[in-house]
């Protein structure tokens, strides 16, 4: 029997889930609960009751079926699965039996219902594929019948899947047909000759190659670290293809000199980039092929999808879950996505372990940014405290500035800023240590906007120059000045004794805006749009304000500021129109943030309008799903409309 969902069919005999004409990975145990879910969706499952179905004649924790329902939400949507208090978890996405003997017969598929949900919540589940509304089943009811084969089935599948298809065979007959490529690492350890012995060991694999140096002789394997998403552009053959590049450093904080090895690993839409720690070059060398090893047959760094990108990693963690590595890719993941709660329990549950001081400190280090997203200034400074303690005993410069950086960060928030000074001129001395440029240059781009808060402008354009000079004197990427402009932005705000602030913070902005795009200072781009197309619409300039949408946006951004813009100009009508537009984009893609920022539109334009709306639909959204930033950056507005005093 076949089960339809979403964008989603499950085969209840293979065990095998498609989206598309791709497979999508689950371990047995996802698998088995899912097919409990999905033959039983009108039913509230207890825990007893999974870990009877999931988990017969075995004695196993809670955790575990909390794990298994995480993993499943992270790929279906944390609305896929509703927790009902003491009771247990229901299913929530309507399903459909596909009839095979009618396709067989006739050529078409002709859909049984099964589970009955209420079209509003088929609505609010959009955002788990890119189809539109027609295509979601909306007649479903329920069967509690259906054949469980043996997990035998399931290996086999996954076995004849992952030895078969194409795109997961490589030749290393040249670098256009293997799936990674090495960017040979500069050599770190002052007097010792590592990179042959680590480059030997690592193309030694079939499916690592040595990338062609000679296309350009200023590649180098810091020229990876320094701009991931530009020389993957430039030099990857192909979607799938990955680029590799480490760095060795000697660690001598413990009683036996140890390897540290700093790697990364790109592809098309993300990286990964992490730290291992062993005795010898062969031990951190083994570890990282490993690694490659066992995430070179997912699709993680291609996809476009964040949500499916943290399924495929919660998979990988899951099987990996004492390896810090994946442990550590997963939480900085959830932190990206601001989903708090699973970063924190995760990071919980890696202190408990007995753990390697590095990893204690980028665990930390992560816990220190989840505390300064969340303005809870005391608890980031306890953390980044322990962060520099655990990377101080290594020794490792590069370690030691990346802290400093962020204390300082933590330190701005209290005043006087002395303390922040002395981080960031030791983080830049650090880093110059490390022959780490970026790390120097983030030093100074954060001392430049410390001097214009403190109202120091002589020296705000001191730092401006000098990180201007690291960018020229390291021949860095002129992606990095993207950096040195928003904070110029940021900083001018401050001086007190300019008369054209606004008009500084503008320029700059701009200034932003007319770059080419840049992957690696997304964030900047964004927030320098939202701010010219605001400042813009203010001055009623809307021409220009129009202008400020470019082909980079995401279409629910450019959407936002179309209905801002019209809404600005009257056309109340078209605004309203433009913000359901980017309401339902935002979701089909998970774009969070323009999803909350459209349906706050739509709330503010129906309360001002003299022909309203019903907009329910768009005030629960906010209240389920906005998060605690969000919040802060709307608490005026948000407290203007009175809806969420409780927020």
């Amino acid at each position: 029997m076949k089960i339809t969902f979403s964008c989603y069919q499950f085969d209840c005999e293979s065990r095998l889930l498609l989206e598309g004409d791709e497979i999508i990975p689950l371990s047995d145990k996802s698998t088995q609960l899912l097919v409990l879910f999905l033959l039983n969706g009108d039913k509230v499952h207890s825990k007893v009751d999974i870990l009877d179905f999931v988990w017969p004649d075995r004695v196993v924790t809670d955790q575990v079926v909390f794990q298994s329902i995480s993993q499943l939400r992270a790929l279906f949507g944390s609305e896929s699965i509703r927790t009902f208090s003491k009771k247990g978890y229901q299913w929530q996405i309507p399903v459909s039996k596909v009839d095979e003997a009618s396709l067989r017969t006739v050529g078409v598929v002709s859909e049984k219902p099964i589970n009955p949900i209420d079209i509003e919540t088929s609505e609010r589940l959009l955002d788990k594929c890119n189809v539109p509304d027609s295509v979601i089943s909306k007649s479903v009811t329920n069967t509690k019948k259906g054949t469980i084969f043996p997990f035998v089935i399931a290996i086999v599948c996954f076995v004849i899947f992952f030895t078969t298809k194409p795109e997961f065979i490589f030749s290393t007959s040249n670098e256009s047909e293997s799936r990674v490529l090495l960017l040979l690492s500069e050599n770190f350890i002052e007097g010792a000759s590592t990179e042959g012995q680590v480059s030997s060991l690592l193309l030694s694999n079939s499916n690592i190659n040595q990338l062609n140096t000679d296309k350009s002789n200023r590649l180098t394997s810091s020229t990876l670290f320094d701009s991931p998403f530009e020389i993957w552009e430039e030099y990857s053959q192909s979607e799938e293809q990955l680029l590799l590049s480490y760095k060795l450093y000697l660690s001598q904080g413990s009683a036996q000199d140890e390897m540290l090895m700093r790697f990364l690993i790109q592809g098309k839409n993300r990286g990964w980039q992490g730290y291992i720690i062993g005795r010898t070059v062969g031990d951190v060398t083994a570890q990282l092929t490993q690694l490659l090893e066992t995430i070179q047959s997912t699709s993680y760094f291609s996809l476009d999808s964040e949500k499916a990108a943290l399924a495929q990693l919660v998979l990988l963690q899951n099987v990996q879950s004492d390896n810090p590595i994946f442990t550590l890719q997963l939480v900085q993941q959830y932190f990206e996505l601001e989903d708090f709660d699973n970063a924190n329990a995760l990071f919980d549950e890696a202190i408990m372990k007995p753990q390697h001081p590095l990893y204690l400190g980028l665990f930390h280090f992560i816990k220190t940014k989840i505390s300064m997203r969340n303005s809870d200034w005391e608890k980031a400074q306890q953390y980044v405290d322990i962060t520099i303690e655990k990377f101080s005993t290594l020794r490792v410069s590069q370690l030691e500035s990346k802290a400093l950086i962020e204390a300082a960060w933590v330190s701005i928030a209290f005043a006087p800023h002395t303390e922040s000074i002395e981080y960031l001129n030791l983080a830049a001395h650090k880093a110059r240590v490390a022959n780490e440029p970026i790390q120097e240059l983030q030093a100074h781009v954060v001392q430049l906007y410390l001097a214009a808060k403190n109202n120091e402008p002589t020296l705000m354009y001191a730092h401006m120059d000098q990180a201007q000079q690291l960018i020229s004197l390291h021949k860095l990427h002129r992606e990095h000045e993207i950096a040195i402009l928003y904070f110029m932005a940021s900083g001018v705000n401050y001086l007190t004794e300019k008369k054209d602030v606004s008009s500084q913070e503008l320029f700059y902005y701009q200034k932003i805006l007319a770059s080419p795009f840049s992957k690696l200072y997304s964030s900047f781009f964004y927030d320098s749009a939202e701010f010219v197309r605001d400042k813009l619409i203010k001055q009623h300039h809307f021409k220009e304000a129009t202008a400020s949408i470019k082909p980079w946006q995401r279409s629910s951004f450019a959407n936002i500021s179309r209905a801002k813009i019209t809404y600005a100009q009257g056309n109340n009508e078209l605004a309203v129109n433009y913000a359901i537009q980017a309401f339902t984009e935002a979701r089909i893609t998970h774009a969070l943030y323009d999803s909350l920022d459209a349906a706050l539109l739509l709330v503010r334009y129906n309360k001002n309008s003299e022909k309203q709306f019903d907009d329910v639909q768009y005030i629960e959204y906010i209240l389920k799903n906005s998060t605690k930033r969000w919040r802060r950056i709307n608490n005026e507005i948000l407290g203007e409309l009175g809806y969420w005093r409780t927020l």
